[in-house]
């Protein structure tokens, strides 16, 4: 069975031909897709219905992705959104993880990464993390020491790695006081920072693929005790 069969799906978007080729897309994958011209009707529509995942574009008249964003994240932590930036945005990827979007992709986007992506969201944590990766090959990029404080629903803050390139491959083995020990298991880098800002910390915000047991433990253990947090938090604590 396809992991999107039967899933409720809502599109946002503020151009009809893009709404009808995610929804061609998502049906022939088995998924049940409602959509929305704009923010507000997009809430209004999730209140009453209430959906497995949502994909919405960030700038549309009448309530933008982020408003929508926003006021699902006061009721609902939990509902994967997906985000669609175009390369004239004010918002930068690592700030739409760290406001809680699940995955952001730019317009336009390869229509297969969408897929996978959500996918992967929508398989439960255990088997999304816990099952190592098969054919992969080797990961890119190693990181190996770095002391990790940021950890959200799916990812974390490593601060001072800025050499890797987005969606490269990573394998990481680090150090987490906040969880009470070490990270260990591989992940894909989904933006590099180099800060122009002395508030923000030079780094990369890693989503997790694989986890070891005791890491994958310590995650979820963290999750249940911060359901609010951010996919992938954008820095270190103050």
């Amino acid at each position: 069975m396809k992991v999107l069969e039967k899933k409720k799906i809502l599109v946002v978007d503020d151009e009809p031909m893009l709404r009808e080729i995610l929804r061609d897309v998502l049906e022939y994958e088995g998924a049940v897709v409602q959509e929305a011209e704009n923010g507000r009707v997009a809430f209004e529509s999730y209140r009453k219905e209430g959906y497995h995942a949502i994909i919405s574009d960030i700038r549309m008249p009448g309530g933008d992705g982020l408003e929508l964003l926003e006021s699902l994240r006061r009721l609902d932590c939990v509902t994967p959104v997906v985000m669609l930036i175009t390369g004239f945005s004010d918002l930068s990827h690592d700030a739409a993880y760290n406001l809680g979007a699940d995955a952001v992709l730019s317009k336009p986007f390869d229509v297969y990464d969408l897929l996978s992506r959500l996918s992967f969201l929508l398989t439960d944590v255990d088997s999304r993390w816990g099952a190592r990766p098969e054919g992969a090959g080797n990961p890119a990029q190693r990181v190996i020491g770095s002391c990790v404080q940021s950890v959200g629903r799916g990812g974390m803050f490593v601060p001072g790695f800025i050499s890797a390139t987005t969606g490269e491959g990573v394998e990481f083995s680090v150090d987490c006081p906040k969880l009470g020990g070490v990270l260990e298991g591989t992940g894909v880098v989904r933006w590099v920072r180099r800060a122009a800002s002395s508030k923000l910390q030079d780094g990369s915000g890693v989503e997790f693929r694989y986890l070891e047991p005791q890491s994958l433990e310590r995650v979820l253990e963290w999750n249940r005790k911060f359901p609010t947090c951010a996919f992938i938090p954008d820095r270190n604590p103050e």
